[in-house]
């Protein structure tokens, strides 16, 4: 509909025989299916032919919104509901919020009126200011209005009083507007938000500044003077559609703007593309201005305002774009035609000298520690250097020759005592340089084995697709790499200390040989990993099928050349014929072990049909024995076809597996846990905690439809960091990176704690505490500095944690300390008032808690703030809370 016809029924409405009405929600046969649906019996619905909308009562409080008088759910009629919460948030400190206290319907909604309702209350922070929001709903539109006036009925002035919406999408929004990213946007009049089911959409009708970390955005529509006495109104509207391309129509007639149509039409080879994405760019713009898939005949039609735009789509490895002058009520035809699918060539890093450590079995130490390096490395060539780097920081080690394993010369290398933390390279350069090797991502240097730690369990990746040889589209479908990318990104904010993998990396174990690089892919992809990541192999890892061309034992093959040794290739039973391996964390002992199953029934009276062999339990029993000193024993592999394993027996406390696909939680000792698959767009993964070295709890989490449960976006200096944690685990350990420029020093660091500075790559690295369900913003703050400085690499992170978060009234305040230090702990509120001091004194080494009780103080944010003082200078730390009474 154009914008004459939306002004007309926003003015009046001919009558329809099915109007837009509101009622209360008497029956849960009236509420919405879907993940996010938050609505109960009780709540008002408001809805027309096409759309429907629920906003709470006052009394079915939600979270984050204490209020009622909120949309909590929206969905196209006949569609699966995937919005979660909108509420008005103030002053952009969220969530500061309107506090409502009543909810009426003023128009039920008659043929020759719109459905409305009203909702009344205060500023969460200043009663004084009223707040009253209206909910107004016209037939034959997916636009709900939303009109607040603010009220300032105190007798001072308010500057640059701030007043916005925050809402939750239930998946990561595409950010369109004027000037926007993907990241963020500012002076834009539109965002949407695209799922599989329905569409989102929020949009005024001036522009404004939006923000967003995914899963949550939040827009400032104005800031203003309010003079005492003087109110102010601010209009915006939520759109529901079938598509991105209805919502960006709405926002077009809602705006008066001209429009045209266009057919997209997509093809290749000669062939029609259907579900093909096709973005839009209005010149001069250079970001996208919105997004569509075409349908089955490959077409996408849209209504675009007029002036200059282009057309991308990029599929299978093809671009084609085209650039188009839209006229007002002209209809062009593109057509975006794709050429041929090309097989994506990536460099076959296979195993040569370096035969361990790996990027799949990695080597953890400590500085100044030993570790062991095995080589394949005949006798007459020298070893001349053994080096390791990080960034742009190299260290070359000192090393001796120890003896032999295997068949492979074993040296061991020597680590310097000062050294920066992190994920490292290794190099080796030989008298025969046609023997210098690299072994990427397979040292990593810790500070210390934690009381605490965290591990990240990752199944099932699949890579780089579901396709098998044969299948239409093998060769450019890259939809696993995709979904391991997302949550490689969540693992990277997150910082776990290590990452076990059990197996299905790979989905067809015998097509890299066959000439897809299935393999090639997955290893570059790894590489990815901010954290050490140790993976043993499943059955498409190792499995060969018969319909393939690959000869027998092809998978179990390739995968030695890629990730496994060749001493392997044996036919003796009493030989090592699987890759199994353990390590430790402190003293919890970790054993990964192959499983398999012999679909090509390759050695079959080696290997037999699936699972293990007894050469495994020989080693898997003489591994446990020699480490039964050790606290905790934790097992991983694929999966157990045969039932052999028996957890009790061997000593075993914990057990991580896949295969299934699904999750299986176990409460009893001992533990038997598996996890969804990351393919197929589940992007499952599990997070795990260690403390005092027993297993204490996990969760199996989603990146979410576009990696949207848990961001991190800078601002744009990459001083301020904004983490968005909504999983239902607390991540204490988040890793931020501040770059740094040649003549800066951290002068301080609010709500992060930090880890090192790398300053001859110029970056200052720090943890941030984000608890469940919440969003922290650390920052950091620098001073300029006429002399370099060292690398800074503190003995043990200074720890700081305030739960639970919100609180009602106590708070605790747990904090460990790696040295002597003075040490103060006081409460400051929103306005940077001290309110309360917890200590102040000096403490030895250790871990300490406090508690504050703020029964006496007003709901609001505040900041717990530390202030840690030696010879060395003096370090303060924020941990921000919320008291909701």
């Amino acid at each position: 509909m154009k914008k004459q016809h939306l002004i007309s029924i926003l003015l009046i409405i001919i009558g329809f025989a099915n109007a837009a009405q509101v009622s209360k929600i008497t029956s849960s046969s009236q509420l919405f299916s879907g993940t996010h649906a938050n609505g109960v019996v009780g709540d008002y619905i408001i809805k027309n032919d096409s759309v429907s909308f629920v906003i709470a009562d006052i009394p079915n409080t939600k979270s984050p919104g204490k209020s009622g008088g909120l949309c909590i759910d929206a969905v196209v009629n006949g569609g699966q509901d995937d919005f979660d919460l909108m509420y008005l948030y103030l002053n952009k400190t969220w969530p500061r919020q309107a506090i409502y206290n009543s909810i009426s319907i003023l128009s039920n909604g008659t043929p020759n009126d719109s459905a409305h309702v009203q909702v009344s209350g205060v500023d969460s922070d200043n009663a004084l200011i009223s707040i009253v929001s209206d909910y107004i709903l016209y037939d034959d539109t997916n636009l709900l209005k939303l009109v607040s006036t603010f009220t300032n009925n105190s007798g001072s002035r308010l500057e640059n009083y701030g007043m916005g919406d925050a809402f939750s999408w239930g998946s990561n929004p595409f950010v369109p507007g004027l000037g926007s990213t993907r990241e963020g946007s500012s002076n834009t009049t539109w965002l949407a938000s695209t799922t599989t089911n329905t569409l989102y959409g929020y949009m005024a009708e001036t522009s404004f500044f939006a923000i967003h970390g995914g899963y949550w955005s939040d827009a400032t529509i104005v800031e203003t003077d309010l003079a005492p006495g003087a109110s102010y109104t601010i209009t915006r509207y939520f759109a529901v559609g079938n598509d991105l391309a209805d919502i960006y129509l709405a926002n077009a007639e809602l705006n008066e703007l001209s429009t045209g149509k266009a057919t997209i039409t997509v093809t290749q080879n000669g062939l029609p593309v259907s579900n093909a994405l096709v973005s839009f760019v209005q010149a001069p713009n250079e970001t996208e201005s919105f997004e569509s898939r075409t349908n089955t005949s490959g077409i996408s039609l849209v209504e675009l305002e007029t002036g200059s735009w282009t057309a991308s789509c990029s599929y299978a490895g093809q671009v084609a774009n085209e650039t188009f002058y839209i006229s007002s009520s002209s209809s062009q035809n593109i057509e975006l035609s794709l050429g041929e699918v090309v097989i994506p060539v990536f460099p076959k890093d296979t195993l040569t000298v370096i035969q361990s450590p790996l990027v799949n079995i990695p080597s953890m130490n400590l500085p100044g520690k030993n570790f062991d390096i095995l080589l394949d490395l005949s006798s007459g060539i020298a070893l001349n250097k053994v080096k390791i780097k990080f960034n742009t920081i190299e260290y070359d080690l000192n090393f001796t020759e120890n003896g032999s394993e295997n068949g492979l010369r074993k040296f061991q290398a020597t680590l310097p005592d000062n050294m920066v933390y992190g994920l490292y390279d290794l190099y080796i350069t030989c008298s025969d340089t046609s023997k210098n090797d690299l072994s990427k991502n397979s040292i990593y240097i810790i500070p210390e084995y934690k009381k605490e730690f965290t591990v990240v369990h990752v199944t099932d990746t699949h890579l780089p697709s579901n396709f098998y040889w044969g299948d239409d589209g093998l060769e450019a479908d890259s939809t696993g790499i995709e979904d391991f990318r997302a949550v490689i990104k969540d693992i990277n904010i997150i910082n776990p200390d290590f990452v076990i993998h059990t197996g299905d990396l790979i989905n067809d174990g015998e097509i890299e040989e066959l000439g897809v690089p299935s393999i090639s892919r997955a290893k570059k992809l790894m590489y990815e990993l901010d954290v050490p990541v140790f993976l043993v192999a499943g059955n498409h890892d190792l499995g060969g099928w018969d319909a393939t061309p690959a000869p027998d034992g092809t998978a179990r093959r390739t995968w030695w050349n890629f990730f496994g040794w060749d001493y392997l290739n044996s036919t003796s039973a009493t030989a090592t014929t699987t890759q199994n391996y353990s390590f430790n964390y402190g003293k919890v002992h970790f054993i990964g072990l192959e499983a398999y199953d012999n679909y090509d029934e390759w050695r079959y009276e080696l290997y037999g049909s699936s699972s293990f062999i007894s050469s495994q339990f020989t080693w898997l029993n003489t591994d446990i024995a020699a480490h039964s000193t050790d606290s905790l024993n934790v097992m991983f592999y694929h999966y157990d076809f045969k039932n052999e394993i028996n957890l009790s027996s061997l000593d075993v406390d914990v057990a991580f597996w896949g295969h299934t696909h699904k999750d299986k939680e176990d409460e009893t000792h001992p533990y038997s846990i598996s996890t969804a698959a990351t393919c197929n767009g589940r992007r499952a993964y599990r997070i795990i905690k260690f403390k005092n070295n027993q297993y204490l709890n996990s969760l199996s989490v989603q990146a979410g439809a576009s990696g949207s449960e848990l961001t991190i976006i800078y601002n744009a200096d990459s001083s301020m960091a904004r983490i968005n944690n909504n999983h239902h685990i607390d991540l204490d350990q988040c890793m931020v990176k501040f770059p740094l420029e040649k003549t800066e020093a951290i002068d301080s660091l609010i709500n992060a704690k930090l880890f090192q500075v790398d300053t001859l790559s110029k970056m200052a690295y720090a943890l941030v505490n984000v608890p469940a369900n919440s969003m922290v913003e650390a920052s950091i703050i620098t001073r300029e500095l006429n002399d370099a400085i060292d690398p800074i690499i503190p003995e043990t992170p200074f720890l700081m944690k305030a739960y639970p978060n919100p609180f009602n009234p106590k708070l605790t305040i747990s904090y460990r300390l790696s040295a002597t230090n003075n040490i103060k702990i006081n409460v400051l509120d929103i306005n940077g008032r001290q309110v309360d001091i917890l200590y102040s004194g000096r403490q030895n080494a250790g871990d300490y808690k406090l508690a504050w009780n703020a029964s006496a103080h007003p709901s609001g944010i505040y900041f717990i703030h530390a202030t840690l003082s030696n010879d060395s200078g003096v370090e303060r730390f924020v941990e921000k809370c919320l008291l909701m009474k």
